[in-house]
């Protein structure tokens, strides 16, 4: 009896975390050490990409270039009336990991809510300029969060060589 329902209680384990829409995973890009973690949401990718949204293929980037970190395939959101309430900040520290490019503000902040779809692919971008100079090696990270879901984030970062 106790092993049936020891059983029991497992399976219905197993049952209970399966039905709730929770995820959480961690990858990393080895051509250009974008690396992302996530909770809450699901995430297909996070790509360093350049100013036509194109994805970079390695970590050195021209001064006075745009690049941005685009996360496409997120979902999971908490919705209000149908719609998602994305934040994303993004900022550049020096190998120190003092601030080089302040954070960013919410570059949501003005959004009176996406649709599903609108929201699935989000754009954070920097331009590479002064005060960070050519032969420089700096840190970028973005976090994402869902504004009607404290417990849903993602955090990206990636190593870049300014040429």
């Amino acid at each position: 009896m106790k092993r049936r329902l020891s059983f029991f209680s497992t399976i219905s384990s197993i049952l209970l975390l399966s039905a709730c829409n929770f995820s959480v995973g961690s990858e990393k890009d080895l051509d250009t050490g974008i690396s992302f973690n996530y909770k809450g949401f699901r995430v297909n990718n996070v790509f360093l990409v350049d100013s036509a949204n194109q994805k970079l293929t390695a970590n050195e980037v021209p001064l006075n270039a745009r690049i941005g970190f685009l996360v496409y395939g997120l979902s999971n959101y908490s919705l209000k009336n149908g719609e998602a309430f994305p934040g994303m900040t993004v900022e550049v520290l020096d190998k120190q990991g003092y601030p080089v490019v302040g954070k960013s503000p919410d570059l949501f902040a003005e959004s009176a809510g996406l649709s599903v779809q609108d929201a699935s692919v989000l754009l954070g971008s920097i331009k590479i300029s002064a005060p960070m100079k050519a032969g420089g090696a700096y840190h970028l990270k973005a976090h994402v969060w869902d504004k009607n879901n404290p417990g849903n984030i993602l955090d990206a970062e990636a190593d870049i060589t300014v040429k």
